[in-house]
């Protein structure tokens, strides 16, 4: 992946969150998204390229849920290999600058409500914290909850 890609993944916090409806409403591992959630914010704290890489799915820019809908087939035969190899072009080309607009978008927020999608591959959370909601996607590749992210 190169720095475009990565800066592609990393658009400002106000560009980069899927803002979606409610998903389903059918039951999740919602402890699991948390978890995974949790974990990237307290990468970013640390600037961890690798983890911040390894919990953000790798999907460029999509332009809907339904577009992220649709290539999620793609993603789910990426072989671990594959995958890992995006995850360390990801980490090696990850600057501060890059992961700054991210920490501050998601410090402080907590997930409310997490909900499957369609396809079971696929969440909504709703995320909060004092004066300000987001709505975010997680999508589930290689058995780990990613946080996805691109433009409206």
């Amino acid at each position: 992946m190169r720095r475009a890609t990565v800066r592609r993944l990393l658009v400002p916090i106000s560009f980069a969150i899927f803002a979606v409806g409610c998903g389903a409403g059918q039951p999740i591992d919602a402890q699991a998204v948390r978890r995974s959630f949790s974990k990237l914010q307290s990468a970013l704290d640390s600037q961890d390229a690798q983890t911040i890489c390894r919990l953000l799915a790798p999907i460029g820019q999509a332009s809907s849920l339904a577009v992220l809908q649709a290539g999620m087939p793609q993603l789910q035969r990426m072989s671990r290999q594959q995958l890992q190899g995006e995850i360390e072009d990801c980490a090696r080309s990850l600057r501060p600058s890059d992961i700054e607009p991210l920490k501050r978008g998601l410090t402080g927020l907590s997930l409310r409500t997490v909900a499957l999608v369609h396809d079971h591959d696929l969440a909504t959370a709703r995320a909060v914290s004092a004066g300000r909601s987001l709505n975010l996607i997680f999508v589930k590749l290689a058995g780990e909850w990613r946080l996805a992210f691109g433009n409206r």
